[in-house]
């Protein structure tokens, strides 16, 4: 796990959801993924917080996606990185492992800031 230094400041919206995609990611990655290595690095830069997970596990086509109990994580990680106004991407490859990238801005918009939503 790689942590660089991120701004004391940073809003308590932004941290709670990358806590819970981090959640998220790593617990699919320990029931679904078999794999042996796993890379988490977190950091900051020109006003953008950045989020990178990735193994070396079993992989995925997108195709055997189903949107069911499998699926609504990876669906609930993109929601939060969106209402955060942020990217979400994932790629996989069967047998090379998996690619999680977030990248979400420092400030929120002061409509979002408002918001009272129930990722918050």
């Amino acid at each position: 796990m790689q942590l660089e230094e991120i701004n004391k400041d940073i809003d308590k919206k932004i941290e709670i959801n990358l806590y819970r995609i981090i959640q998220e990611a790593v617990n699919n990655i320990i029931k679904h993924s078999k794999a042996t290595r796993v890379s988490i690095r977190l950091y900051e830069d020109d006003g953008r917080i950045y989020l990178k997970i990735s193994d070396n596990g079993c992989g995925f086509r997108k195709g055997m996606l189903k949107f069911n109990k499998n699926g609504l994580g990876l669906i609930g990680m993109k929601e939060r990185a969106n209402l955060l106004n942020g990217e979400f991407s994932i790629s996989s490859t069967p047998k090379r492992g998996t690619k999680l990238e977030v990248c979400i801005p420092v400030k929120l918009r002061e409509k979002d800031e408002k918001d009272k939503s129930i990722f918050g």
